[in-house]
C-alpha cells in the first residue's frame, strides 16, 4: 500500500520500540527506518588512501597520466551484548569508483551499498573493510605545466620512470634558462631607460647653461658618453632578444616533439 509521509510508531514484538519520521512510501517500495538507538553496539570507521600510477606517457609535448586512487574504508564495531547481532552497514556510493575484492552487496541505493554482516557476541573489536577504486586521467600540455608542478613531478618518484623525470627535468632546466635570460633582459631595458631618462635632466641643464660655457661643455661630453652607453645597451638588448627567441623555439620544438611511453 501507499503511505504517505509522516511520524510512525514502532513496535517490536508487540513491544513499544521508538517512533520514526518517513518520506511519501510508493506501492512496493522498501526503505530503512531509524527508530532507535542500540546502546550496546558502537562503531567508527578510517579510511587509508593510496595512489598508484597505472599509466605515464608523453606524446607530442602532451603528458598522460592515469592514477588509480586505491581507497580503503575500515569500519570497526564491538558488540557489549551476548548475543550476536545482524548489522547492516550503509556505505556511500562513488560514481566515479568501483568495488574491489569485495563480495556482493547485499542491496544497493542510489546513494549507497548496503552490506549485511553479523556481529559476533563478543567484546572483542569486529572489522569490515570496504575497497573502492577508482582512476583518474590527468592530460597536461607540457609547455603550460608551471615550473613549480614540474618540480613536485620530479621530486616524487613513485610514479615516474627514469626516462620520465630526465625529459621533465630537461624542461625545467629550458624554462629556466629563457626565465633567467628574461630578467637579464629586463635588468638591460631598466638599464637603459635610467640612462634615457638622465640624458633627457642632462639636455635640460645643458639647454640652461648654453653649450659654450664650461659646464654646458661638461653636460655635452657626459650626453656624448651616456649616447655610447645607451648604443652599446642597445645592441646588447637586440642581441639578447634574439638569444630568448631562439630558446622559445627550441622549447617549443622540444615539447611537441616529445614522445616518451
Amino acid at each position: 500500500m501507499k503511505l504517505p509521509a509522516g511520524p510512525v510508531t514502532i513496535y517490536d514484538g508487540g513491544t513499544y520500540a521508538g517512533d520514526a519520521l518517513i518520506k511519501f512510501l510508493p506501492e512496493e517500495e522498501k526503505r530503512l527506518i531509524t527508530y532507535g538507538e542500540d546502546l550496546s553496539v558502537t562503531g567508527s570507521f578510517t579510511e587509508d588512501i593510496s595512489i598508484r600510477a597505472s599509466s605515464i606517457k608523453i606524446d607530442n609535448g602532451v603528458l598522460f597520466f592515469d592514477k588509480k586512487h586505491i581507497s580503503d574504508t575500515i569500519y570497526t564495531f564491538r558488540n557489549a551484548e551476548k548475543k550476536s547481532k545482524k548489522l547492516i552497514i550503509e556505505h556511500p556510493i562513488d560514481p566515479q569508483a568501483v568495488l574491489v575484492d569485495m563480495a556482493d552487496y547485499g542491496e544497493k541505493t542510489h546513494n549507497f551499498y548496503r552490506f549485511t554482516v553479523t556481529l559476533p557476541p563478543t567484546t572483542d573489536f569486529f572489522t569490515f573493510t570496504v575497497k573502492e577504486k577508482r582512476t583518474i586521467y590527468e592530460r597536461h600540455k607540457l609547455m603550460d605545466i608551471p615550473s613549480r608542478m614540474i618540480s613536485e613531478y620530479i621530486e616524487d618518484k613513485r610514479f615516474y620512470p627514469k626516462t620520465l623525470i630526465k625529459a621533465l627535468q630537461k624542461t625545467l632546466d629550458l624554462k629556466k634558462k629563457i626565465f633567467d635570460a628574461e630578467i637579464d633582459l629586463k635588468n638591460l631595458l631598466e638599464n637603459r631607460k635610467k640612462l634615457v631618462d638622465n640624458q633627457e635632466r642632462i639636455r635640460k641643464n645643458l639647454e640652461a647653461a648654453g653649450n659654450q660655457t664650461q659646464q654646458g661643455k661638461e653636460y655635452l661630453q657626459r650626453m656624448i658618453k651616456e649616447d655610447a652607453a645607451i648604443d652599446d645597451l642597445d645592441e646588447k638588448v637586440a642581441s639578447l632578444e634574439k638569444s630568448i627567441e631562439k630558446e622559445k623555439r627550441e622549447y617549443e620544438e622540444y615539447f611537441n616533439n616529445m614522445v616518451i611511453k
